[in-house]
């Protein structure tokens, strides 16, 4: 009787079991979407001497394919037409993935970071005519940053944004 028992509890289990496993339209939990766009920092050093990168200046690079360490190296030694393809290419990866930038600019001295931002702030306020998506980042990243090296670096980036769009 007892062998009898198993085996009728073993096939309502399996019965129950493939019932449960039937397709249904939508999962059973719901898998939430992040708010913020998923950033991975690609860095290889943090240097700001465009030779550490052998970057030369005789020809204008594709500076999209760059990552942003040696985007950094390339804007602060670049100059003229150089220097706008770099600090355009700069406020896009600001755009891109905020976060990233912010916190890679915070490992620079601070004189570097003054000139990043402000020209990062210029090109958003005078070639993009005060972008949301610049805004809203930098309200984000107010938020998200209360202190520390990554603060200091937002509330200059932001102070350049005030005063560039006077």
């Amino acid at each position: 009787m007892r062998r009898k028992g198993h085996w009728f509890g073993c096939l309502l289990g399996a019965v129950l079991l493939l019932a449960g496993c039937q397709g249904t339209e939508e999962p059973l939990t719901k898998v939430e979407q992040p708010d913020w766009r998923v950033e991975s920092p690609a860095w290889s050093m943090v240097s700001t001497d465009p030779a550490d990168f052998g970057i030369s200046y005789d020809d204008l690079a594709d500076l999209s394919e760059y990552p942003l360490d040696k985007l950094v190296a390339y804007c602060l030694g670049a100059d003229g037409v150089f220097a706008e393809d770099g600090f355009d290419q700069l406020y896009c990866r600001f755009v891109e993935a905020p976060r990233i930038w912010v916190t890679y600019v915070s490992l620079l001295p601070e004189e570097e970071q003054k000139i990043l931002c402000e020209h990062t702030a210029l090109t958003a306020a005078s070639w993009y005519a005060d972008s949301n998506e610049f805004s809203e980042n930098l309200d984000v990243l107010e938020t998200a940053y209360s202190s520390g090296a990554e603060k200091v670096v937002v509330s200059l980036l932001r102070s350049e944004y005030e005063n560039a769009a006077v």
